[in-house]
């Protein structure tokens, strides 16, 4: 069994990741998908290859880990701090 899934196989149309045959730009500048790129089963991964391509997808794996990391930090902190808290409440209260 390998690695590479079948999707990956399948071959892809001519225009696939294309960002001026997928989702050129109106004359307002705003990105306008095709519609007939609504029926290609590629649609998704076409349309975010081609957004990647301009830059203007950023790859979660890049911002990912970091954000984790850092939010993951603050919220054992935070509830360290308030297990901290309600503990000593409890050894404060009068029984």
């Amino acid at each position: 069994m390998g690695d590479i899934s079948v999707e990956s196989q399948k071959p892809k149309p001519p225009c696939f990741g294309d960002a001026s045959r997928v989702c050129p730009r109106n004359k307002d500048g705003f990105i306008e998908p095709q519609r007939d790129c609504l029926q290609c089963p590629e649609v998704r991964l076409c349309l975010q290859t081609a957004l990647h391509s301009q830059g203007v997808l950023k790859t979660s794996q890049q911002e990912s880990p970091l954000a984790e990391s850092s939010i993951g930090r603050f919220l054992k902190r935070w509830s360290d701090r308030k297990r901290s808290a309600r503990r000593a409440e409890e050894r404060t209260e009068p029984a």
